[in-house]
């Protein structure tokens, strides 16, 4: 096969990093030989952001013992409350899924929808095991 001209990029090595999920989180490439590999951060949907997508799923949740409170703080911006705890911000990753900011950072919360697209319930994930709670 001949090599294209057109195409500088044709040889060029790109290096997928995953997050701990196996989820593709950024990538980096040699694109100059005299500095080092540049790194491309996976970002958000902007979608994530608009009060019409986050509004689905405000609401309480059955979280053995108490109730998980999901709010919106603004018009971009969800939140999760504990009651006795202080509230933690859910930072936007992608589909439904986000991260804990702060103390929690390990921790991230999926939220499910049924086929209507109904919000069901979550996942949440943290690095002592992954749990189910169901929307009230």
């Amino acid at each position: 096969m001949a090599e294209n001209a057109l195409d500088p990029l044709e040889k060029t090595l790109i290096t997928f990093h995953t997050d701990p999920k196996g989820q593709v989180s950024s990538l980096s490439a040699p694109f100059e030989p005299l500095v080092k590999d540049i790194v491309f951060n996976r970002v958000p949907e902007k979608r994530m952001r608009e009060r019409s997508f986050l509004e689905p799923f405000t609401g309480e949740y059955e979280v053995p013992g108490q109730t998980l409170t999901i709010s919106l703080r603004g018009n971009d911006t969800l939140v999760a409350t504990l009651p006795g705890r202080p509230a933690m911000e859910l930072v936007p990753d992608h589909g439904t899924t986000f991260k804990v900011s702060g103390v929690y950072s390990n921790f991230t919360i999926e939220f499910q929808q049924d086929a209507s697209g109904k919000v069901t319930g979550a996942v949440l994930t943290q690095a002592s095991g992954t749990s189910m709670v169901r929307k009230k």
